[in-house]
């Protein structure tokens, strides 16, 4: 289900939605040492994949950001919280030996209050880092 991007440094997965619209989730590997892997989770959606893509690329005139539609309810919502649960097993699996965590943030504060409903009760904390409060959840100590 996750496919790796090594030039980007992340894990991800594509979902098209009921409305036509493409989903994306993106796993970054946000910081590492030897045995440690940490994680940024990243949410898109967009009418095209290829909107996505240039997105990701950064190109001019691909912003997306804070870009509502409201045309799916909470579809995307429950497939982004499925996924985030799958990826937990998965790079559980792919890093068999290493402490994991993983840390969500939203664009604005109204995202970030729904992640943070959505992932309370899968072991989801909140944390400040920075000045700004991020959800982290640690998968497993390193062995």
């Amino acid at each position: 289900m996750f496919k790796r991007d090594y030039d980007r440094g992340m894990f991800y997965t594509y979902h098209k939605l009921s409305n036509g619209q493409t989903a994306f989730m993106g796993f970054f590997e946000c910081g590492w040492e030897e045995h440690q892997n940490y994680f940024s989770v990243c949410l898109a959606i967009a009418n095209k994949k290829k909107q996505i893509k240039k997105w990701l690329d950064e190109e001019k005139g691909s912003n997306i950001t804070l870009q509502s539609t409201g045309k799916t309810g909470l579809e995307s919502f429950f497939w982004a919280r499925k996924t985030i649960l799958e990826f937990e097993n998965f790079i559980l699996d792919y890093y068999p030996n290493n402490e994991i965590r993983i840390y969500i943030e939203g664009e604005d504060r109204r995202r970030y209050k729904s992640y943070k409903s959505a992932l309370a009760k899968y072991g989801y904390k909140e944390i400040l880092i920075e000045n700004k409060f991020v959800l982290m959840k640690k998968l497993r100590e390193a062995v």
